[in-house]
């Protein structure tokens, strides 16, 4: 009897039968390239199947529907691998990334546990310390609600009204002014005739200070 050897059928990917195709056909990539307006770089991508380098699906459909046209090879089926292929690329990555989630949870020793919760402590103690330290050498915040800027009036009072940081000390002109409970100040000035100009500074205990400056033009009655 006789014996026929079983001839094994490499199969091909597609960025494989689309360089076959190319080369069945004696054209180089540069050929290809000036022909379809597509860079030899973005034609190499897809023969080698290195989609990222490609700038993105839409061009990665518009260019090998292009590439597959232009050779005669069927697009339709030459997508599907594309999108199947991508598919089983981003679920081996979610499977890579449970399978790290499970072997850092399979080796956490009660040693490792504590060696971590001692970590976190750390980080968050330096992390309160960095806050509370950068809170102490900023200078408070100072926002004046009222007059407006350029303000100009015929009263003889005017109200200056804002908000600073509930610690702070207040000072308008040098006068010490009372805050509320939320930090918010109110205070009615006496006006002289022509621009009055008034100083606000807002202290914090150690010294740090933010200074604004409200200027009133009082005109003639």
């Amino acid at each position: 009897m006789l014996k026929f050897k079983q001839k094994n059928l490499k199969h091909e990917s597609l960025g494989e039968k689309i360089k076959l195709k190319r080369e069945s056909k004696k054209l180089s990539l540069k050929e290809i390239s000036d022909e379809l307006k597509i860079s030899v770089e973005y034609l190499r991508a897809i023969e080698k199947e290195d989609w990222k380098s490609l700038p993105g699906e839409v061009y990665v459909k518009n260019f090998l529907k292009t590439y597959c046209d232009f050779l005669g090879v069927h697009f339709g089926l030459s997508f599907d691998y594309y999108k199947k292929q991508k598919e089983q690329s981003s679920l081996k990555k979610q499977d890579a990334k449970e399978n790290k989630i499970k072997r850092f949870v399979n080796n956490m020793t009660p040693h490792t546990f504590r060696r971590l919760f001692f970590i976190v402590v750390i980080l968050f103690f330096l992390g309160y310390i960095y806050y509370e330290t950068n809170n102490y050498l900023k200078p408070p915040k100072l926002e004046i609600s009222q007059p407006k800027k350029d303000y100009v009036t015929k009263d003889n009072l005017v109200t200056i009204v804002g908000k600073t940081d509930e610690e702070a000390l207040l000072y308008i002109n040098g006068q010490n002014i009372a805050l509320e409970d939320d930090g918010v100040f109110s205070i009615e000035v006496k006006l002289k005739y022509g621009l009055n100009n008034f100083e606000i500074i807002s202290q914090r205990k150690h010294g740090r200070q933010h200074r604004e400056n409200v200027v009133v033009f009082k005109e003639k009655n």
